[in-house]
This record gives C-alpha cells, sequence and structure tokens, in this order.
C-alpha cells in the first residue's frame, strides 16, 4: 500500500545586506525561499535534493554572502512539513537597538 505522503525541496537563497553604520556598522542575511519542488516518496526527494546542491555549487557565484563583493549562497532543505517553509523565508528587516 502506497502511502499519501509529500516531501518538500525547497531551494534557500540567503545574501547579506548592509545594516546600517551603528556601532561600527552591522549586516544581516536575507534569505528567499526561490522554488519548493513536491516528491511523493522519500528516495526520490533525496535524490533530487542532491541534484539541486550540485547544481547549486556547479553554477554557484565567485563569491559567498560574506565577501564585500557581494553573492549568494544557496542551501538545499527538505521536509515533510509545508508550515515549516514559511519559517526559512526572512520578512522583516531587523532594526539596530
Amino acid at each position: 500500500m502506497k502511502s499519501n505522503r509529500k516531501f518538500y525541496v525547497a531551494e534557500i537563497r540567503t545574501s547579506r545586506h548592509f545594516g546600517g553604520a551603528e556601532e561600527g556598522g552591522w549586516w544581516y542575511d536575507w534569505s528567499d525561499v526561490e522554488a519548493v519542488h513536491v516528491r511523493t516518496s522519500r528516495p526520490a526527494a533525496r535524490r533530487l535534493a542532491r541534484q539541486l546542491a550540485d547544481d547549486a555549487a556547479r553554477y554557484a557565484p565567485r563569491w559567498n554572502r560574506f565577501s564585500v563583493l557581494g553573492g549568494a549562497d544557496t542551501e538545499i532543505r527538505v521536509t515533510r512539513n509545508p508550515d515549516e517553509i514559511e519559517s526559512w523565508q526572512t520578512r522583516r528587516r531587523p532594526r539596530y537597538e
């Protein structure tokens, strides 16, 4: 008997942004969920995650998000809970206090 479980494979791009000049300057990370793919089996989700991670590494920008020259990092995550995906998306710019 085949179950109707779903596995969600998310592509998340994280970039670093200048927050302000307070105390010598501060930076923050901003994450965007670029795409979500649905698979019905764990092996299929893992295969897709591996393929997406390989593609992200192959086409990655020359600089990562910690470089002064800019850039972004891509992360691939797998979950069975679609509500969890919402927490991976940055919604508000942080404030310096």
